[in-house]
């Protein structure tokens, strides 16, 4: 079975979605992947491409979910916040606690923790004990987000 290589985005590619925020959704892998570029610049227009993403659908979210646990802190990262976007949080909750208790990065923590908290009274039991063991955590933001969430 062949792994699907999704392409980064141009600096030109990038200007038309900014200049077209609705087709950002359907371009999120290849923004994503675009975070990884060498060319910081371009990092930073993705990065401003993603933010412009108000509201992911369910084949969106079941995309973007794969990437919360991507070794790239911000890939994960950003992958994290769409989640915590969509409609469907509630089905993600194992990809969110999986970046909350395996991800190597602080940030990616604190955005899986976010993101868990739009879940709100539909917070598995699994998600409620990592977002306990998040609120012990040294880091005092990851435990002002592990609580927050808890309280939803």
């Amino acid at each position: 079975m062949s792994k699907l290589v999704i392409t980064k985005l141009t600096l030109e590619q990038l200007r038309e979605i900014q200049v077209s925020p609705d087709h950002a959704v359907g371009k999120l892998p290849q923004l994503l992947e675009t975070l990884s570029d060498q060319d910081q610049e371009i990092r930073a227009w993705a990065a401003d491409c993603i933010q412009s993403v108000e509201e992911l659908d369910a084949e969106a979210a079941r995309t973007v979910a794969a990437y919360c646990s991507h070794s790239n802190e911000s890939i994960a990262s950003w992958a994290c916040r769409l989640i915590g976007i969509s409609a469907s949080v509630v089905d993600y909750q194992d990809q969110l606690i999986t970046a909350l208790e395996k991800h190597d990065s602080l940030g990616v923590k604190q955005s899986a923790a976010q993101a868990l908290a739009k879940v709100g009274c539909g917070l598995s039991e699994r998600a409620r004990v990592c977002l306990q063991q998040a609120a012990d955590s040294s880091d005092a933001r990851l435990q002002r987000l592990a609580k927050q969430a808890l309280e939803q």
